[in-house]
């Protein structure tokens, strides 16, 4: 009985683990995109003071 309990806890620990990487991957991902949208939003910004 411990050892199911064992084999039951290593594999939720397992795929919780995969959840949280893949969850700050995501998250990652997401502050990446945000970042590049504010570069691109800034360099947008730069070309219209320069065309003033």
């Amino acid at each position: 009985m411990p050892l199911l309990k064992k084999i039951m806890v290593s594999n939720l620990s397992r795929a919780g683990r995969r959840f949280y990487s893949e969850l700050y991957e995501s998250f990652q991902y997401f502050v990446l995109k945000q970042s590049i949208t504010i570069k691109i939003r800034n360099t947008q910004f730069y070309k219209d003071q320069l065309l003033v």
